[in-house]
């Protein structure tokens, strides 16, 4: 409800959330199948894609993170690899200095 007095510019109201408008909540089912709860907790989809994720209830997310392993299917010199990129945060370095 407007206030009194209250008179548009434009000659109609374009604020975003009109007075009294209930704020809308979003849920988000469970991505397991079967499962009817809420998608309450976002755990990634896998190695390769760790910006997508699955919405899962905490049961399911639990189940989840028991079985994820980031390190499945890589060989012993990837996982050698990764763990010494790891210590400069996996970004390029460079040497430095003038005889550099």
């Amino acid at each position: 409800m407007a206030k009194p007095g209250y008179k548009p510019r434009f000659g109609r109201d374009m604020r975003i959330k009109p007075e009294g408008a209930a704020p809308v909540q979003k849920t988000r089912p469970c991505e397991s199948k079967g499962c009817l709860r809420e998608g309450t907790n976002r755990v990634p989809r896998s190695r390769d894609k760790l910006n997508e994720h699955l919405w899962l209830c905490l049961e399911h997310a639990r189940v989840h993170n028991e079985r994820w392993d980031y390190f499945n299917g890589m060989s012993e010199a990837e996982i050698e690899a990764f763990r010494i990129d790891a210590i400069t945060g996996h970004r390029p370095t460079w040497p430095l200095g003038k005889q550099a």
